[in-house]
Formats: C-alpha cells, structure tokens, sequence
C-alpha cells in the first residue's frame, strides 16, 4: 500500500508529532516534581506514542519514496520500522517468560546496529531539501542511544539519568518535526517548480 505524500498529509503528521512532544514533556516535569501517574494511564499514552511514531515513520519512509531515493536507504528504514515494532511487541509476547537481561542485550545491541545502519543510509539522501534534517535526525537518535550505553561509567544517580534520558528521547521526536516542515518546503517548492525536487535521479 503506497502513501500518499501531500500538504494536507504532512501538517497532520506536523500536529500529531507536536501532540506526542507535549505529552512527552509532560511526563517528564511530572518526573521532575515526583508526581506519580496511575499505571493504565501510562500504558495507554505509551500505546498512543508508539502507534504515533510508528505511523510518522511510515509517512517517512512515503516520503524518501516520493522523492525517489535509492532503495536501499528505503529499506534501510523499513528495517528500524520493523525492529521497532518488535521491540514494542517483544515483552508482550514473551509474557511471564520476558527475560529482562535478554531485553537489555536486544535493545541495546540491535538498536545500536539498526541506528548505525540507518544513519549511513542517510548521508547517501541526495535530496538537497531533505539531506540535512535527515542526517540531523540520524545522528541525534544514535548520540542518545550511544550515551544510554555510557552512561553507567558517568557515575550519576539513577534516579537523575531517568529523568536525562527521557528528556533526550524527545530530541529525535523534534528532529521528525524540523524534517516534516522540510517537507512543506519540498511539496510548495513542488507545487512552483514541478519535478525540480522530487525527479528520479536514477534516471
């Protein structure tokens, strides 16, 4: 099922991406004042955030295909789309049987390896509007999974580097925003100059 790349499109994702930033930011001043949240309710936002990003990833993905980038930078991302839904799935499929130990390896091993993977991919993006808050995009997502790893040898409180690290997890969220307004950009530049940005450079 292809995506159908527009302006209209592109704002709702805009809207919906800036809603998940909000929640996210307010979770976290929740976090900052020690204000506890009831278990269901946090279920049901992290439910939410996921289908969120989940289907702003796929618009994406619509979108470097829109522009007829190579696809193996399409497919690139379609891997870390599939590896975050597994992700997501995993402990709920294992159930009682979850390991926490192989969770810990999974999510740190292959996310790291997905993230290299997809940020090498985003520097080949030829696209001369959408190169750089990709890349931008790439390299904010693996420095905060990179500093998740590290930071058991930066000796600070646990409770401290919660709270780091779900601030820092919103950085990628507003390089996605800072790439969807990009994408305005791209369909109006579109709309003057047809073809200008988005023509088949394999051709």
């Amino acid at each position: 099922m292809s995506i159908k790349v527009n302006i209209k499109a592109t704002w709702g994702f805009i809207g919906l991406s800036v809603f998940c930033l909000i929640i996210g930011l307010a979770y976290f001043m929740l976090m900052v004042n020690a204000v506890q949240v009831n278990t269901s309710v946090l279920y049901a936002v992290y439910f939410f955030s996921f289908i969120a990003v989940v289907t702003t990833y796929a618009y994406l993905i619509g979108v470097l295909k829109y522009v007829h980038e190579s696809s193996s930078i399409i497919t690139a991302f379609i891997v870390a789309l599939i590896y975050n839904i597994i992700r997501f799935a995993l402990p709920f499929l294992l159930g009682k049987q979850s390991n926490p130990t192989i969770e810990l390896y999974f999510n740190y091993l292959f996310v790291i390896i997905i993230r290299a993977y997809v940020l090498i991919n985003i520097f080949r993006i030829r696209n001369p509007i959408l190169a750089y808050p990709f890349r931008l995009f790439g390299i904010i997502s693996l420095s905060v999974i990179v500093l998740k790893i590290i930071s058991p040898f930066l000796h600070l409180p646990e409770k401290l580097l919660g709270k780091i690290f779900n601030l820092l997890e919103l950085l990628p969220l507003a390089a996605v925003i800072f790439i969807l307004f990009k994408v305005i950009k791209l369909l109006n530049s579109e709309k003057k100059a047809p073809g200008l940005f988005t023509m088949d450079k394999s051709l």
